[in-house]
């Protein structure tokens, strides 16, 4: 999946380590728009991972060309915790005929 970011507080100094997450997958469904360059989507989505076990949430999105922020928020029914996750994404689009993909990362913070 994605490393997760884990903060440990400590009197006025929060420190923020990567916490690499196991092996997972998530799926999403939702609606997406776009005006020229900028455009943006809702997704309910849903989540394993091999560590923390499923969630599932929200992702809304919106950017300009390549780049777009994110913020997502789910619960694990495992655990009973919410989590939000701040987002960058950057990528392209791709489209032969009928058929159209997307290649790119992102990268996020979650407290």
């Amino acid at each position: 999946m994605y490393a997760r970011q884990r903060q440990e507080p400590r009197p006025g100094h929060p420190s923020i380590n990567p916490e690499v997450c196991g092996a997972g997958y998530f799926v999403f469904r939702g609606i997406e728009g776009d005006a020229g360059a900028a455009h943006g989507g809702a997704y309910i989505i849903a989540t394993y991972d091999s560590r923390s076990g499923n969630s599932v949430g929200y992702l809304l999105e919106g950017g300009v060309g390549p780049v777009s922020l994110g913020y997502e928020k789910s619960l694990s029914p495992n655990s009973g915790t919410a989590d939000s996750t701040k987002l960058l994404f950057i990528g392209k689009d791709f489209k032969a005929g009928p058929v159209k993909a997307s290649a790119g990362g992102f990268g996020g913070y979650t407290n």
